[in-house]
């Protein structure tokens, strides 16, 4: 891989855990990069274990095939491919069967979120 595309990937990258952090306060950032084996999404987020986060800053991506490339590594985590080109808002795609998965994983995190809130507030 191109110098380059390296860069450009791991800024987009971290955009994106940014991103995620500031709207929704989740602990996220990037994992270290293998050779799609089981452990080597492109993000970490904390709260959502369940899902795997796959980044792509493309001019013209190629949604179906950076999709299915998701499917294939994430193993037994669902799919989650978070995209945008320059200049352009952040977008998610998924498989609508995954939808229930996104929304539990999403509502989980908001509990736990609001738990740790909570604790932190008596103490």
């Amino acid at each position: 891989m191109a110098l380059n595309s390296r860069r450009k990937g791991k800024n987009g990258e971290l955009e994106a855990a940014k991103f995620l952090r500031d709207l929704f306060g989740w602990v996220c950032g990037r994992t270290q990069q293998h050779c799609g084996t089981a452990d080597s999404a492109d993000l970490r987020v904390e709260q959502t274990p369940q899902l795997w986060w796959e980044v792509k800053r493309n001019e013209r991506l190629n949604v179906t095939k950076a999709m299915e490339i998701a499917i294939s590594q994430s193993g037994r985590r669902t799919p989650v491919l978070m995209h945008r080109r320059s200049r352009s808002e952040w977008l998610l795609t998924i498989r609508v069967t995954d939808l229930p998965v996104l929304c539990h994983a999403y509502e989980n995190a908001e509990t736990v979120q609001m738990a740790t809130s909570a604790l932190s507030a008596e103490t």
